[in-house]
Parts: structure tokens; C-alpha cells; sequence
């Protein structure tokens, strides 16, 4: 998959100085981003894209680069959200969460709700692409139910 940057306009949004228009337009990058790797395969091949949300709570984001590794951990016992996925990568244990709300899900990403069944109680992901808003990452072909 190529290398993804930002343009001068999704920074702009990811400051926080946008229109409407600019907001439409990053969300069709990130949808973009999304397509380009979906492709048929003898049927559809289903993958599932996700934001990475709350890292500025934990460790911030600024060392996360596309292609990292990461780990998805199911937390049912979470006092705020039963459908919460918890995110680490070694040596730093967490890191943040999959997102699950309208505000913090970006553009056609799952939130963990509606990924919590297509998963185990661990799976596999890697960042894909890293903006002022969120990261977007993708749960490994291997980690699918």
C-alpha cells in the first residue's frame, strides 16, 4: 500500500480551522484510503479499518508510524463501555482504544461496537494512516472470525 501523507487542506481540518467542505473532504480520504485496499477475491474480501482513539491519554501518538504493529484486547468488564477494545504495543502495554462513538470515529471506520463480533478476545492490527484526529488502523486478515 503506498505511503499516505496529509494535504494541506486535511491539516488544516485536523487544527481544527475548517468549513463543511473541508470536512467532506477529509472524510473522502479517508474513505479513499479504505477502498484502496478493498479488493475482491473469489467473493469479498473483508476488511476492517478502525480508530484508534484516546492515545493522548496514554502515550500520546507522535511515535506511531503506518505499518506498526498493534494488539486488540476485548475489555467486557470495562466499567464505561462493555464493548470496549483496548489497544497496546510492546514495551508500552496501552496505548488508547477503538473508538466507538460518533465524535471519535473517523470517516467509514468500524467502531468497536461493530467490530466487538468479528474479532476474538485478541486480535491483530496495524497502523495504516496517522492524523491530528485519530489513527486509522486495520485488524489483521489472520485475527477475523
Amino acid at each position: 500500500m503506498p505511503h499516505h501523507t496529509l494535504s494541506d487542506r486535511e491539516r488544516t481540518f485536523d487544527s481544527g480551522q475548517t468549513d463543511m467542505g473541508q470536512q467532506k473532504m477529509f472524510t473522502d480520504t479517508i474513505r479513499q484510503v479504505i477502498r484502496q485496499e478493498f479488493y475482491y477475491q473469489g467473493g469479498i474480501d473483508m476488511k476492517i479499518y478502525f480508530t484508534l482513539t484516546g492515545t493522548d491519554y496514554y502515550h500520546g501518538k507522535g511515535y506511531l508510524k503506518n505499518g506498526m504493529r498493534i494488539k486488540l484486547i476485548k475489555e467486557p468488564d470495562n466499567p464505561y463501555d462493555s464493548e470496549a477494545i483496548r489497544v497496546e504495543m510492546a514495551p508500552l502495554s496501552k496505548i488508547g482504544y477503538v473508538a466507538n462513538s460518533t465524535k471519535t470515529v473517523i470517516g467509514d471506520s468500524w467502531s468497536a461496537g461493530r467490530m466487538y463480533d468479528h474479532i476474538g478476545k485478541k486480535a491483530d492490527a496495524v497502523v495504516k494512516l496517522v492524523t491530528e484526529r485519530g489513527v486509522l488502523c486495520k485488524v489483521c486478515k489472520k485475527s477475523l472470525r
